[in-house]
Parts: structure tokens; sequence; C-alpha cells
């Protein structure tokens, strides 16, 4: 394996190539830059809250749950790694989607440096065209913190090992971040299948390798497991289940709505499906004709991977929204292209791809990144905003209106010396930002409240007072016969007095829903 090319080693021959890359890479951070900037800080969603929520748990030393709260999968990865900033005082709102951002573009950044070093420009190239190409509702989604954007991050770390290095433990590496980042999301699937079956294929009799790839298997296991004991321990921690149905049925319904399913993944409209697999097929046929078999078979089970998913009706759990689309169950499928691309430039002899014809490739190249980049910074608030303001399954709201929202909020527990609301309202999102926001103070939707802990606390807990803000404050007191409740001076919150009664007793008379706990 080559050792790595500082710019100031390069040869005159290398200088266009390592140009074009670097302006490349440029034109693609400051397209992901403005992504965080002017979007990921703007609009929020509730999923994204509660990790909010989980985060500020964690920086006052309280761990609930392994997984997204109220699920038994997504590892809370971004909320552990973003206690870095809280440490030093960066604000919530700051720290989730900035460690979140980088999770989301450091596969590209990891694989493109790698490609540099091999001096595979084309490749690199390449890398930031194609993500400069897809659509700024891909960039948003791949920002966004809701606990599937680390998989590719951690999984990419393995193939960097794998295919990049001489370590000696190099399988070990793969096997390892290959197993915890499936834990993490399955979304990274799509890139470690082929990697996997490209190094069983060219390592088929290398006793060492089978060794070392069941250790790596062996050393992550401890995070499944703990999550598979964990849920298993504590069944009414889980409120949103995970639950496949796997058959050919789904599957052609799933091919019916591909354009739904892939509507982030390919620039234009229509014909995603068709897109991504010429895309795959091409580089699949460019490694057959250079007698690169180990790779065209390995791009081809990528593709074989792809197919497989919409057999699952997960493949369907999306809408047209950016908050709620199927594209974060395929944020993997962009880094396999770019490992594709890869495999394809080393089918070629480097003498084959040196002099006119790299040139006019790199600059054509640029010619599109140049392109894209325009495009993506010239209508990104017609896209993204747009997207945003849409009413869907998981809708957004703007940080500083939430912001002023729990300050208000705050407000009222100070004013009437109380620390508990109960929120029942359309501010779903706002129970999870406002208890991270203004702790100590406590804020619950008992209705459908993720924090099942939160529930079975308030069970065992007389309160003397609470703060209520119902859905509809026009008709309580309908049902606030012999209950101690007078408006505060927000028109939509009343102050409860319990009279040693519990919490939710009070809140059943008021005919409010209590989940199961």
């Amino acid at each position: 394996m080559k050792s790595p090319t500082p710019l100031h080693k390069l040869k005159s021959s290398d200088i266009y190539p390592a140009l074009i890359c670097t302006l490349l890479f440029i034109l693609a951070l400051i397209v992901r830059w403005r992504v965080f900037y002017d979007f990921c800080l703007v609009f929020t969603d509730c999923d994204q809250l509660l990790l909010w929520d989980v985060a500020n748990d964690m920086h006052h030393g309280i761990f609930h749950e392994p997984c997204f709260y109220g699920q038994s999968y997504n590892p809370l990865i971004e909320p552990l790694f973003a206690q870095v900033f809280l440490i030093f005082r960066m604000p919530l709102q700051v720290a989730l989607p900035l460690i979140s951002w980088i999770f989301g573009f450091f596969p590209y950044l990891l694989l493109g440096w790698a490609f540099f070093r091999e001096k595979k420009y084309l490749s690199v190239a390449f890398t930031f065209v194609y993500l400069l190409w897809l659509p700024i509702e891909f960039q948003a989604i791949d920002s966004m913190p809701r606990g599937y954007v680390p998989a590719s991050a951690f999984a990419s770390i393995g193939v960097y090992m794998a295919l990049f290095t001489q370590k000696k433990s190099r399988f070990f590496w793969f096997a390892f971040f290959s197993l915890f980042a499936f834990t993490v999301s399955q979304n990274c699937i799509f890139f470690i299948v082929p990697v996997a079956l490209y190094l069983w294929l060219d390592h088929l009799k290398d006793f060492k390798y089978y060794v070392q790839t069941f250790v790596g298997i062996v050393a992550a296991l401890p995070l499944p497991l703990f999550i598979y004991w964990f849920y298993n321990r504590h069944p009414e921690y889980i409120v949103h289940g995970i639950e496949y149905t796997f058959d050919f049925n789904t599957f052609k319904e799933s091919l019916k709505q591909t354009d739904k399913i892939f509507n982030f993944l390919v620039a234009g409209h229509g014909f995603k499906l068709l897109i991504i697999s010429l895309g795959f097929s091409i580089f699949a046929l460019a490694c057959f004709i250079k007698k690169n078999i180990k790779a065209g078979i390995s791009i081809m089970g990528g593709l074989a991977v792809l197919y497989f998913s919409l057999w699952f009706d997960k493949a369907q759990d999306g809408t047209q929204s950016l908050f709620f689309s199927s594209i974060r169950m395929y944020l993997g499928v962009p880094v396999g292209i770019i490992i594709f691309s890869y495999w394809t430039e080393s089918s070629f002899k480097i003498k084959s791809f040196r002099g006119a014809l790299e040139i006019i490739s790199l600059t054509f190249l640029l010619a599109v990144g140049i392109v894209c980049s325009a495009e993506r910074n010239w209508f990104f608030k017609d896209h993204l905003y747009n997207s945003a303001d849409a009413e869907d399954i998981v809708s957004s709201q703007t940080t500083s209106g939430l912001e002023a929202y729990c300050s208000g909020l705050s407000v009222l527990c100070r004013n009437y010396h109380t620390d508990l609301i109960i929120l029942n309202n359309n501010q779903a999102g706002a129970a999870y930002m406002c208890a991270a926001f203004n702790y100590p103070f406590e804020v619950l939707r008992p209705c459908y409240e993720r924090r099942t802990w939160t529930l079975q606390h308030e069970d065992s807990t007389i309160r003397r007072d609470f703060i209520y803000l119902p859905a509809n404050p026009d008709t309580v007191y309908k049902f606030a016969a012999g209950i101690d409740l007078k408006p505060t001076y927000d028109a939509t919150a009343f102050l409860i007095t319990t009279r040693g009664r519990k919490v939710f007793d009070i809140l059943k008379d008021l005919k409010e829903e209590v989940r199961a706990h």
C-alpha cells in the first residue's frame, strides 16, 4: 500500500488533478456547511428534540436507556459524542446538529482522502461531484441528528482500514466497525455487504482473514447483546416497536413506489431506481471488461442488496417530507457508489488515465461540480424551506420559535412555584426541548410520552400542584368538577392544585389520555 502523498511532494503531473480535487472538495464543503448553518440550526423536529433531551440527560450523568428513547434500535451515538461540545458550553441546539453534520460528511471526507493517497484523482473528483449532484434534501437528511446518520461514518472507518491500509489487524477492524455500524443503523449495509463480499473473494483461502473477522464480530457483540438484554428486561420502555413484513407482495408494492422511496437519492424526476441500477451496472460492467471480476461481482452484490431491501415494508416507511423520508434507510447507497467508482478506476492501468484524457475528464467533472454547486446554493431556500414548512407525520418547527415557547413555560413554572408541566397540546416536540432547556423543570406529554421512567416516577409521586396545557382550553371546565383548577395569565394554561391526589388520576378525570406504562 502506498504511503500518503503530501501536497508539497506531489509531482508536477499531479498538481492539476490535486487542484481540481481540492476545489471540488471546497465546493462540497460550502454546500454542506450552508445546510448546517442555514437549515439544521434553523429547523428541527420532535425526533431531533428528543435527542436534545438525551444529550442533556447525559450531560448531567443520567443514562436511562441505550437506544433512542422509546424504541429498541438506534443507539444514542450522537448525544454521546455531542458531550465533547457540551463540556465547552456549546448550546444544545448547536452541538447536536454539528455532531450529526460531522458524521454525515465524514465518510466522503475519509474515503476521498483514501482515494487521494492512491492517486485515484478521478475517484476523488467523482466523490465530491456526486455529493454535489445529490439533491439538497439529501444533504439535509444526511446532516440531521435523528439517530441514523452515524452508521455510515463508523462503517467507513472499517472500509478504510480494510481497503487502504496494510495493518495486520485490518480485517478485524472491518468486521468490528461493520457490526457496530449495523447496530447503529442498518442503512450502512449497502456498502458493507459489497466490501465484505470483495474481501471474502480476495482472501478466500487466507486463514488469518477468517480468524480476524470472527474476532472482530465477537468484539463488537457487546453492544447489540446489551441492547437485546436491556429491552427484554424492560419491554415497557418500547413505545415505538420495530416490526417487519417480508414477502413478495411487499416487494411488488415497493416497486410501484420507488420514485417516492428514492425521492431524494437521485436528482431529477422519475425513474429513480432505474437510474441507480444503471449506475451500479455501469461500474460493474467496466470492472468485468477490465477483468476485475471480484469488484464486478461485489458491485452486483450491492445491487442485489438494494433490491432485496424492497422486500421489507420498512422501505415504504416514509413520506415526501425530508423529515420523514425513506432515504433515511438508504444513506449508505451514495457511499457505496463512490467505493464502486474507486474499484472501477483501479481496474484500469494508471497510464491509460494520464495525460490529456485525465485532464479533460477532471475538467469536465469540475465544470459539473460548479454547476451543481451553483444550483444547490441558488435554490437552497426554495427547496429546503418549502419542505420544512410542509405538515407531515414528523413536522418541523423553527428552533428559535421553540426556544421562545420553552422560555415562556419556564417563566410559568417560576411564577407559580411549580416544577411540572403537563403538555397535551400540539407542541409535541416541546415536551422534550423544554425538558432539556428548562432543566430541572419537568415537561411530560402523557398521551405519547417516550420516556417511560418519567411516567413510572409520576405514578409514585404526590405533588402540590402542576401546570396543565390542554389541547382545547375551552373544554376543560366540562370535566373540572371537584378539581382545584384556575387559569394562569397565559390563557392556554391552568394551574392545578392536587390536594394530595396523583397527577395522572386528575388527568383521567379531565378525560386526558395517559399511555400504559
